[in-house]
């Protein structure tokens, strides 16, 4: 008897098909009255449809008395509803309803379509946004404001490390949402984002553009299993690295009974966590213990606490290091004045060796005598040339020993930069170009040149840099001219001084 009302149960209440048969076409809401369109290609029949509405903010669907039609078309059904009964202003959803043409007491229930009766919005968008170092993370805070967010369903946040492609959506956040904090795997590198809204519509344009860098200081894990195999010619060094925030690696290295550690090799890089690096200069050094640890480097730019010390000894001969840095400076009288770190605590130190190259060309010595190892700079008064100087620091040791490198350090000296103003004036018997004399002991002389109307121009004069004059005779009545010049260096170069005056000869 328990079966009988189960039985009437499933006569009386019609089955939902799950299967949406009717989708959404169109949705028109810059008027009072919210015009609503779907389509069916698989239902032939034209029978009778149900409306129902809901506002946004709620999920209880209510049937709806208002205006509907169907047109048919050859293959498909249009579904037209004008919601005529709003009173409220407001942001509604809809679906429509029907009795299934193909399956008894069936329903079909179409897609939801968004409308409203406020007339003519604009669409949502982004009206700010700002990208920022998070405080006390590795991750980049994101704010924003949106002109409004009534008919927003959600946002989507993507991001990218490249200005114009390669974005990925990173989060998808609620409609009222105006903050967001990224965590990101590096510091001190750009990430670029954008925000797309999805409101009831469809999805908007995305927004602008921004960049964001977290500054965060983050100490590194130091390298574990630091080890050594030494063959007397070459030290292989493997360590494992810890952690996702390193960048690169440091050795120090020092030598003889000195407790003063120098840079060895720096940015040292391993795709994966087993790190070498050789140091081939072991086979420099004779009868001298050497020390080294290394470091590990934060993406903060932060070195990490340093490994154990390993020592080995070597019982070939030995070679000086190289100063840490070097930089050119100019003094008073235009002089370059190269100057290094000094390396006074050095033991095995004895002086230095200078060397320049102008414009790659060969290096010579500049220095007469070793450049006793107290002093860490030359002067160099031989630099009148044009071009790119390249100055080569050279150490030596106290068995005369030079070093195995050289710290090197460049610079530029461009073609001095001259402007020469021309006067011209018309004489009786030609015309008469003149000019103050350059100062520039880099000119060589000064090339006149004259352009008779469209013609070609053509040189006219060389003049000396320190008298600028010319008359030109063999000129035309009626004929204009162009006068400019052109200053030749004593290296051979050439660089336009005036670009062009003229005259017409009357």
């Amino acid at each position: 008897m328990k079966k009988i009302p189960i039985s009437i149960l499933i006569v009386l209440f019609p089955i939902v098909l799950s299967g949406q048969q009717i989708k959404g076409y169109r949705s028109e809401s810059g008027i009072n009255f919210p015009k609503l369109t779907w389509y069916s290609t698989n239902t032939k029949d034209t029978s009778t449809y149900t409306i129902y509405r809901a506002n946004v903010k709620e999920n209880s669907f209510c049937r709806v008395q208002t205006l509907h039609r169907i047109t048919i078309h050859p293959d498909t059904l249009f579904f037209r509803v004008t919601d005529t009964t709003l009173i409220e202003k407001g942001m509604y959803k809809y679906y429509i309803a029907m009795f299934s043409p193909t399956q008894k007491d069936s329903i079909i229930k179409s897609e939801v379509l968004y409308g409203h009766n406020m007339g003519h919005v604009a669409s949502p968008h982004v009206v700010s946004f700002t990208a920022m170092s998070a405080k006390g993370q590795k991750a980049i805070e994101l704010k924003w404001k949106l002109n409004y967010n009534f008919s927003v369903r959600s946002m989507t946040m993507y991001r990218s490390m490249k200005y114009e492609t390669g974005y990925k959506p990173i989060a998808i956040l609620s409609s009222d949402a105006e903050s967001y904090t990224d965590p990101v795997e590096l510091a001190n590198e750009a990430y670029f984002y954008f925000l797309e809204i999805n409101d009831f519509f469809g999805y908007q344009v995305p927004s602008i553009r921004v960049f964001g860098i977290s500054d965060l200081k983050e100490k590194p894990y130091p390298p574990q299993d630091f080890k050594v195999n030494n063959d007397q010619k070459t030290a292989t060094f493997s360590w494992r690295g810890v952690g996702d925030n390193i960048i690169g690696y440091r050795i120090y290295r020092s030598i003889g009974n000195s407790e003063i550690y120098s840079l060895l090799a720096d940015h040292i890089n391993s795709a994966t966590r087993i790190v070498n690096y050789t140091d081939t200069t072991v086979s420099a050094y004779k009868n001298v213990a050497l020390k080294y640890y290394a470091v590990a480097m934060s993406d903060g730019f932060v070195e990490g606490n340093t490994t154990d010390t390993l020592s080995i000894y070597s019982n070939t001969e030995i070679l000086p290091g190289i100063p840490e840095e070097c930089n050119i400076l100019t003094d008073g009288q235009g002089n370059f004045k190269v100057v290094w770190t000094a390396q006074e605590k050095d033991v095995n130190l004895k002086g230095y060796n200078v060397y320049r190259s102008i414009n790659g060309g060969g290096k010579i010595l500049l220095n007469n005598g070793l450049i006793p190892y107290f002093r860490n700079y030359y002067i160099d008064t031989d630099n009148k040339c044009v071009g790119g100087f390249e100055y080569e620091i050279e150490s030596v040791s106290i068995t005369n020993s030079p070093s195995a490198v050289r710290k090197k350090v460049t610079i530029r000296v461009a073609d001095p930069a001259m402007n020469l103003i021309l006067s011209i004036q018309q004489s009786p018997n030609g015309i008469v170009i003149s000019g103050e004399p350059i100062a520039s002991a880099e000119v060589k002389e000064v090339l006149l040149y004259r352009r008779a109307d469209q013609a070609e121009p053509m040189i006219l004069a060389r003049l000396s840099p320190d008298k600028i004059y010319y008359k030109d005779t063999k000129v035309t009545q009626g004929k204009f001219y162009t006068y400019s010049a052109m200053a030749v260096l004593k290296n051979g170069n050439k660089t336009e001084v005036n670009t062009g005056v003229g005259i017409r000869y009357e």
